[in-house]
């Protein structure tokens, strides 16, 4: 193989990744930010200030958290496979945690604007935000993957998982406000959310591994 070809196959499976990425991501952009506001476009139903910013937070909030628990459950299950190849692939365990960490700030900082991510910039109500029920929920997310980061950066990959538990608790908490069952609601949606973080985190791990290995 000549060294020309080498190198324009290598500039062409680069352009393919990086369309397979940039693709989805301004799609889940357009879908986020325009949505909800299209969806409710001449039903006369109220919208709600921020939805589509505070959509696209929380799902990037979301896929962090199941990309790093994912990760850390399919790479225990990868050493449990006889004579595999002990290669893995390159960690996204502290791009998704800070990812999640900006994630979360960032709602706290819609909710100090009102829905405006621009005015909650500037605005004086952030430390005052906390002291609400999103707001102080958001900030215990945050944290939680903060000291999830620290651990990845501090290279203690089995500690980074326990700080995501305050991520899944926050969020059981968020879904269910109301008065007439948040213990039982609560504890389902913790059940709920970490399940389907582990199998679509894990799926994606997986995915990666396999083609690690393969090639």
């Amino acid at each position: 193989m000549l060294p020309g070809s080498s190198v324009t196959d290598t500039r062409r499976r680069r352009a393919r990744l990086i369309a397979a990425v940039a693709i989805p991501s301004a799609a889940f952009l357009v879908v986020s930010l325009l949505g909800a506001s299209a969806a409710l476009s001449g039903t006369n139903e109220l919208t709600v200030p921020g939805t589509g910013i505070t959509t696209t937070l929380r799902t990037v909030l979301l896929a962090a958290f199941s990309l790093q628990l994912g990760e850390a459950a399919a790479n225990r299950l990868a050493r449990t496979v006889p004579d595999a190849p002990e290669s893995t692939p390159r960690s996204w365990a502290l791009a998704a945690a800070l990812a999640g960490v900006a994630a979360a700030a960032g709602q706290i900082v819609v909710l100090a604007g009102d829905g405006s991510l621009a005015a909650g910039l500037f605005s004086g109500d952030i430390v005052d935000t906390y002291a609400t029920r999103p707001g102080a929920l958001a900030l215990l997310e945050a944290n939680g993957f903060l000291f999830s980061a620290v651990c990845v950066a501090l290279r203690r990959p089995a500690l980074a998982s326990a700080p995501l538990a305050l991520v899944a608790v926050g969020e059981a908490l968020r879904a269910h406000p109301e008065a007439d069952s948040p213990l039982l609601g609560s504890l389902l949606t913790l059940i709920h959310l970490s399940a389907a973080a582990l199998w679509a985190g894990g799926l994606v791990h997986v995915l990666r591994t396999i083609r690690l290995w393969r090639g």
